[in-house]
């Protein structure tokens, strides 16, 4: 074989290699290409926000596991898909580390009660306003369990303790003159009633009951 032809032969396999190279380059940006349009068309499923909500919750609270506000967050993204035992279990966590943390006093109460157990409820308030005796909203929560629960006398009581402190609350005074009414005492009632639409011009639970005892608004 002549130099001349070898030397053909060689430029010939060398041209052969640089277009194999040429081609696998260009399936290989295929491939590529094809799969990131896969990926666009088939998206991830999205994540559930609540679910995300526990697990952002969890991994706060695993920076802090000793603050009652980060316990009580985890247990109201857990309360709001329906796993009441343990958000109720980190309202009583919050509780122990606070005992005076109002958020989780109140929604411990408020899982309780609407589990079905009013008795626990009306005792978590009960024990937190007792070295709280200045926080009018779970006083009111609590007056609200009392009357819903037939402790009239008792829900009067704590009603009139809230307006002590907040006589122009409304609808404290409305409740108050509905217990009063449940009680008998008629005249009493009214005046509440018309209390209450004295600081709450409109309020239409009051007008309701006035109308309903045959008295003008």
């Amino acid at each position: 074989m002549s130099p001349e032809t070898s030397e053909t032969r060689y430029g010939t396999l060398v041209m052969r290699a640089i277009l194999a190279c040429i081609v696998l380059l260009l399936l290989a940006s295929g491939a590529i290409v094809a799969r990131v349009l896969t990926r666009a068309a088939s998206p991830d499923p999205p994540v559930d926000p609540q679910e995300f909500a526990i697990a952002q919750a969890r991994s706060d609270l695993a920076q802090d596991p000793e603050s009652p506000k980060l316990h009580t967050d985890l247990g109201l993204a857990l309360y709001r898909v329906g796993r009441e035992q343990e958000a109720a279990d980190e309202f009583s966590a919050a509780l122990g580390l606070d005992a005076g943390y109002g958020p989780a006093a109140a929604h411990l109460a408020t899982a309780l009660w609407f589990s079905g157990n009013r008795d626990g409820a009306v005792s978590v308030l009960t024990d937190y306003l007792t070295e709280n005796p200045g926080d009018t909203e779970l006083r009111f929560q609590l007056a609200t369990y009392q009357q819903e629960s037939g402790e009239t006398s008792a829900a009067a009581g704590s009603l009139r303790l809230v307006l002590d402190r907040t006589p122009a609350d409304a609808a404290a005074r409305y409740r108050l003159g509905a217990c009063l009414e449940a009680l008998g005492e008629r005249g009493p009632a009214v005046v509440q009633y018309r209390e209450a639409l004295r600081y709450s011009p409109g309020y239409a639970p009051a007008i309701d009951a006035l109308r309903r005892m045959g008295e003008t608004p």
